[in-house]
């Protein structure tokens, strides 16, 4: 049974540790699949939302990112986008502060592992290949924009997270290495942290409302400068602090 609860409004779903074969075979930078063991942390629900980084910025007096919104993003209760990396970590900074908790960006491995199970399938929803009604992916650039995360609560993840594929790239706490993979040990893995990459740039994953079906699968891989500032980017955030 999945169990949410409410941090200083924000809804998070627990994510039980264990293990499961990260990676996956047939994606260049994904290459080659591994185990992990992953500890039990708690993932917000959903993608951080506009009204909720408008909160953020309200209360600690940040100037709005030029582009935070456009004629096309009027709905406060869609993922917010315009964010980049040192953003999302001020997000989170506050974050904690005003629930007092310890909150950050989930690890790549932690993003994968939440989205994919220990039964490490393709996709949130199962194997069943992407299609509207399970992601909103391959959009006009033009015309496009995100939705609310809840149109595809009906699929979420074998954890309860929702919208993990399409809608946002979302934002992980490692340094970009193409070929973490390949340089990781065999076994023994457990919360395993990109830190010897390129510091200027971090992971993304998931996939934003933009994006062709190729990127939408629970392994692919990207990577922005920590200062990028993308349309279909955004971010959820990883809570440390151990909730009863």
């Amino acid at each position: 049974m999945i169990e949410i609860k409410r941090v200083a409004g924000m809804e998070f779903v627990e994510v039980e540790g264990g293990m499961f074969e990260m990676g996956l075979a047939d994606l260049h930078f994904s290459q080659p699949p591994h185990w992990v063991a992953l500890s039990t942390f708690w993932m917000s629900r959903n993608p951080v939302t506009v009204n909720q980084f408008v909160q953020f910025l309200d209360s600690t007096k940040r100037d709005h990112p030029k582009s935070f919104v456009t004629d096309r993003l009027i709905d406060n209760t869609v993922p917010v986008t315009y964010v980049s990396w040192e953003d999302a970590i001020a997000f989170c900074e506050w974050f904690s502060d005003i629930s007092n908790t310890t909150v950050t960006l989930p690890t790549e491995a932690q993003w994968e592992y939440a989205a994919r199970g220990r039964d490490s399938r393709p996709y949130p929803w199962g194997y069943e290949l992407p299609n509207s009604q399970l992601a909103r992916y391959g959009q006009d650039l033009k015309a496009g924009q995100p939705v609310n995360s809840d149109l595809f609560s009906h699929v979420s993840s074998p954890f309860g997270t929702v919208s993990q594929l399409g809608n946002v790239w979302e934002w992980c706490l490692d340094m970009w290495n193409p070929y973490a993979y390949r340089l990781r040990a065999d076994g023994n893995l457990i919360d395993p942290i990109e830190t010897n990459g390129e510091a200027d740039r971090r992971v993304v994953r998931g996939s934003g409302w933009q994006a062709p079906v190729e990127h939408v699968h629970s392994a692919y891989r990207c990577r922005n400068l920590i200062t990028f500032r993308g349309q279909a980017t955004g971010f959820r955030i990883a809570l440390r602090t151990r909730m009863t």
